[in-house]
């Protein structure tokens, strides 16, 4: 079989990714993000708390 040549399907990958963010962009409301906020409380510690840490 040919050799597959890993830059071609970087380069298809990544505009086909362009395309489709820039496809969905359009859908947003103006002050939208692609980033959701996840509120505070739902994310885990980043340490345990004192005192129960061993």
């Amino acid at each position: 079989p040919p050799s597959i040549e890993e830059d071609d399907d970087d380069s298809r990958d990544t505009l086909i990714r362009e395309k489709l963010l820039d496809n969905y962009s359009h859908t947003l409301p103006e002050n939208g993000s692609f980033h959701f906020d996840i509120p505070l409380s739902s994310r885990p510690p980043a340490k345990p708390p004192d005192g129960q840490a061993k």
